[in-house]
């Protein structure tokens, strides 16, 4: 009786070791010196985007798509209200790569204790937490005003942490560790459906490279609402080309 029990109790403790390390396995996250990593912020860091912007204009209906490059730099810092390190991020655009950049907008990037808050066309957002855990969710749109009816389709996002330390290719440019940030995945039924009276579609991700900053972003939202009604709405493809 007390061999089977002994024996009972070691296969347990060997199972439950092999778990223990399975698990520890399966698990990455980025700690210590690496909290910036993924969002590296410097003065003068730039990167440049290529962009593929989409609306659709239910009044005049008619869907509009419109091709150019933007280039986001770091070009100052400051403390806010709170005393916290506050990055002017200096936002140009340009056509083609034949034009010259112009001045277009200006953001800014907060990096707290925990976290980096992303302020860009007056709403602030979440953007990324630490540690860096595989599958980590939070609430990225925590600071956003959600009473706003045109920013109410933010509500109930929940940003998640996957593919940590995984490589990632936007299509422009590869990049051998980055994480992708999923924020929103939701739709119901289809544009080309024939007969459909209302369709909805929420998509949201970010990937993040290390070192390098924010390298692809993609955002799709629009609503259609009656049998002949046309779609409102717009998306937004954003694909790192070039950063220094």
């Amino acid at each position: 009786m007390y061999l089977s029990k002994h024996i009972k109790n070691s296969i347990l403790l060997f199972v439950a070791t092999l778990l223990f390390f399975s698990c520890k396995k399966e698990t990455t996250i980025i700690t210590g010196n690496n909290k910036n990593a993924y969002l590296p912020l410097a003065i003068g860091k730039s990167i440049s985007y290529h962009v593929d912007s989409t609306v659709w204009d239910d009044v005049n209906s008619v869907k509009t798509t419109v091709t150019y490059d933007l280039k986001y730099v770091m070009a100052d810092t400051f403390s806010d209200n709170a005393k916290r390190l506050t990055y002017r991020v200096d936002i140009y655009r340009r056509a083609n790569g034949n034009s010259n950049w112009k001045a277009n907008n200006v953001m800014y990037i907060t990096d707290a204790d925990s976290s980096v808050e992303w302020f860009e066309d007056n709403v602030r957002f979440v953007k990324m937490v630490f540690p860096v855990i595989e599958n980590y969710t939070w609430d990225g749109n925590r600071t956003v005003n959600l009473a706003d009816p045109d920013l109410y389709y933010l509500n109930g996002w929940v940003y998640q942490f996957t593919n940590v330390g995984k490589s990632f290719s936007n299509g422009y440019a590869a990049y051998g560790d980055a994480v992708i940030v999923k924020q929103k995945d939701y739709h119901l039924n289809d544009l080309n459906t024939p007969g459909v009276t209302f369709v909805e579609k929420t998509f949201a991700q970010e990937v993040f490279a290390k070192n390098v900053g924010l390298v692809y972003r993609e955002l799709i939202h629009y609503k259609k609402d009656g049998l002949l009604a046309f779609p409102k709405g717009y998306s937004l493809k954003m694909a790192a080309y070039e950063n220094n």
